[in-house]
């Protein structure tokens, strides 16, 4: 199906050229035949044909600015990005839902205001240059109640060559399900051992 867009789409182009190209009949004027000058047609129905082609193959240039919102909308993961202050920039939909807050208080607000200190640009980093912030995992609410497990990894954002920070990257997932079945698993083994005595 996307292979007949791509050839209707390109017989669109192909025609609306071809009709552009008849304008070239205003020319014939200087070779001493007598043509009136009707080139503006072609040109406007090469135009509205173009115009038509654009409107229904709606032609974007796939960038990664364009691809960006889309890509972070669409991430399983929540995703945090701040600047070297710990200031929220970014955050899509499953970061909101993950900390259990809206996504316009997460970007007017610090990570370390949501998540504590542990979380301060200086700790961070400390903590990525000893040997990664890989799959941190943290409480969020107040267990047994209504909590969720998430699991945090940052990276740094550096600027071309050496440098300072220019920010982080915090991606969340949550491992709430996962954390809940090993503690049964534990207790469930607790209790094993309690009995075989």
């Amino acid at each position: 199906h996307l292979l007949n867009t791509n050839q209707e789409r390109d017989r669109q182009l192909s025609l609306a050229l071809l009709v552009g190209f008849l304008a070239s009949v205003d020319f014939l004027a200087c070779y001493g035949r007598p043509v009136y000058p009707i080139g503006f047609l072609p040109v406007y129905t090469s135009l509205l044909i173009l115009a038509q082609t654009i409107w229904k193959y709606r032609f974007a240039a796939l960038t990664p600015a364009f691809a960006a919102p889309h890509i972070i909308r669409a991430m399983p993961s929540g995703l945090l990005v701040t600047d070297s202050d710990g200031q929220i920039v970014i955050a899509n939909g499953k970061a909101a839902e993950f900390l259990g807050r809206p996504v316009s208080d997460l970007q007017n607000t610090t990570i370390q205001a949501i998540l504590g200190d542990l979380f301060s640009p200086a700790e961070v980093l400390r903590l990525i240059d000893e040997n990664g912030l890989k799959d941190y995992e943290l409480v969020i609410g107040t267990p047994p109640g209504d909590h969720r497990v998430v699991s945090f990894s940052a990276a740094l954002m550096r600027p071309e060559g050496a440098g300072p920070p220019a920010g982080f990257i915090f991606t969340i997932r949550d491992v709430t399900r996962r954390h809940d079945a090993e503690e049964s698993r534990e207790k469930a083994q607790e209790i094993g051992r309690a009995s075989c005595r």
